[in-house]
């Protein structure tokens, strides 16, 4: 029995690793993608049962690759890969989306159906090199991060301070809707002007308490936006090294296979092009002769 279960397992490994089963799967992914593309608002009833029907089948298709995956490689050495870890959690997302298709309220978890889209990433070698770059730097985003939510903080509480008490009724016939009598306002001001929508905001702030808003505005755009931003260019550029290049491609190379299942595809034409070509050759010879 022990041995009938070793070599089952070695015949479903060779199966599910193939390079044709890769293939097959990057295929769906991209069918999936099409089937979410479709999907909107006021659909015919006909073209809304084809795309539930193709969430389940490849719902299907996916959920069963993850179970062969793991019966074949074992839980330990399955998890061990971390695109298969993001396959199993997509797979399970999928399977409470469908257990609570009727439920009012939970329809968000459609929206994980999206994520989906990154399982090309395995078998995509820059998409694959990109997140890994941007994987390896969350660290040091994350302290920049930091240093911009404090910045954002302190021209937050200094725009309050010095401009909020001037947005009054006296100079506005309405207070406007950008203002920096309280602090969450204010807060999203700043974050306007860091997004690039600073004249409005800047305007409103001129005819109320005069052009001593034009360096607040100002250092805000410079402190916040052009340096920190330039920061975060320079950190993500960073990332882009030979040693992060090579060591991203290297990585990206042994998980991808669907160059392998190309060229096997690419010898069978050949091959299948010469035997054609010898046949014909064999039924014209002799009818010449």
């Amino acid at each position: 029995c022990c041995k009938c279960w070793h070599k089952t397992r070695a015949i479903v490994e060779l199966f599910i690793l193939d390079a044709f089963v890769d293939l097959f799967i990057t295929i769906c992914i991209v069918l999936n993608t099409l089937f979410m593309a479709m999907d909107h608002n006021g659909m015919e009833e006909g073209m809304a049962k084809l795309l539930s029907i193709g969430n389940y089948v490849f719902t299907t298709i996916f959920t069963a690759e993850a179970i062969l995956k793991m019966f074949a490689l074992g839980m330990y050495k399955y998890t061990r890969d971390k695109w298969n870890c993001f396959d199993l959690f997509i797979v399970l997302l999928s399977l409470i989306e469908l257990g609570l298709t009727n439920v009012k309220g939970l329809s968000i978890f459609r929206s994980f159906r999206l994520l989906r889209v990154f399982k090309l990433a395995k078998s995509w070698p820059t998409l694959n090199l990109l997140i890994g770059i941007i994987g390896r730097t969350m660290g040091a985003l994350g302290n920049l991060c930091f240093v911009l939510a404090i910045i954002i903080f302190i021209f937050a509480v200094m725009g309050m301070q010095l401009f909020g008490e001037n947005y009054t009724t006296d100079h506005f016939q309405e207070v406007p809707r950008w203002h920096f009598k309280d602090f969450l306002h204010s807060f999203m001001i700043v974050f306007r002007v860091l997004c690039g929508e600073w004249v409005e905001s800047m305007w409103n702030c001129i005819h109320c308490s005069g052009v001593v808003c034009v360096p607040f505005f100002l250092l805000t755009m410079i402190l916040g936006n052009l340096v920190v931003l330039n920061l975060f260019l320079a950190l993500l550029l960073s990332s882009f090294g030979a040693e992060s290049l090579q060591s991203s491609q290297g990585e990206s190379a042994e998980t991808n296979k669907l160059p392998e299942a190309i060229e096997r595809i690419t010898r069978f034409v050949v091959y299948m092009r010469m035997r054609v070509v010898y046949c014909v050759h064999s039924t014209v010879s002799p009818s010449i002769i």
